[in-house]
């Protein structure tokens, strides 16, 4: 099959419609880690689903991370969904739901807040379905969550640190290799995933696409394992990328951006944000508003 570069983007039907499509070339907004496992209830509590719907049915899309009880961490591509769903004039409300585990029942452990606003990096380079740098976006929530056992805070990185070794992903992406009739799983997924060198993910690539190796620069991470059957797929875009720091806490590394279509094959890595570079622009905006 052939591999066609796309962006961990899932698909969000809407009123029995798709408003934003598949792998080509796509955003990657659903779909669940493929090769992963059943995450344990409160294993993840900094892990937030992003839906959309109305009339007390909604569809996850993407993921995020709890960063104050008022503001997530997501990708832009995940943003720039809802401004087409916005666009396309269809009603409807954009929420947070944090506490999650399993996105088919109501949960005692479940908070729900109704975005505010959100914001998009003003030097994200994407365009339509072409795979861009500074894919990172805050939200703001309208009503604060309450921090407990089952939602917490996740720690942010320091500025411009590299990160190396053993990665953790959590999401609700596809299960399967993101194709037409993927599998979403309603079960929170997680996998280990190792650290690849920027030089060695462009070179995987560059093997795989020509010239996709160029989308890969020093505001990225890159994981393997290049042996395929592990990856972020469509569905976890927007969600975290993990390690613990020197004081043992949790905190969010990258955020699940783009890959290439069909989800884990072999030699394709996976593309995020690199955090540690938007420090500043992080504070920023939760200073200013």
């Amino acid at each position: 099959m052939t591999l066609k570069l796309i962006v961990l983007a899932c698909l969000l039907a809407v009123a029995h419609s798709r408003v934003f499509n598949t792998w080509h070339r796509n955003p990657l907004i659903g779909a669940r880690i493929l090769g992963g496992r059943d995450a344990k209830p409160g294993e993840f509590p900094h892990q937030v689903s992003l839906q959309w719907g109305s009339g007390g049915k909604f569809e996850h899309f993407c993921g995020g991370s709890i960063l104050t009880e008022r503001w997530i961490l997501t990708a832009v591509h995940c943003l720039e969904a809802i401004d087409r769903i916005n666009e396309s004039g269809i009603k409807g409300y954009f929420v947070v739901k944090a506490g999650k585990q399993d996105l088919n029942r109501v949960e005692d452990t479940e908070q729900t807040s109704i975005v505010e606003k959100y914001f998009k990096n003003w030097d994200y380079t994407g365009v339509g379905a072409k795979p861009g740098s500074s894919d990172i976006g805050l939200i703001k929530l309208e009503t604060p969550l309450r921090l407990n056992k089952r939602v917490t805070k996740i720690a942010l990185p320091g500025k411009d640190t590299e990160p190396t070794g053993e990665t953790i992903l959590s999401g609700w992406g596809a299960i399967d290799d993101g194709e037409e009739n993927a599998g979403f799983p309603h079960i929170l997924q997680t996998i280990n995933l190792p650290i690849l060198s920027r030089e060695n993910c462009q070179s995987a690539l560059e093997e795989l696409i020509p010239g996709s190796g160029k989308n890969v620069d020093d505001t990225n991470i890159c994981t393997g394992p290049l042996t395929g059957g592990q990856s972020p797929c469509n569905g976890d875009s927007g969600g975290p990328l993990t390690t613990k720091n020197g004081k043992g806490e949790t905190q969010v590394i990258g955020i699940v951006s783009w890959g290439l279509s069909p989800c884990g094959s072999r030699g394709a890595p996976a593309v995020y944000v690199k955090v540690s570079h938007f420090i500043d622009w992080v504070s920023a905006i939760m200073d200013k508003n």
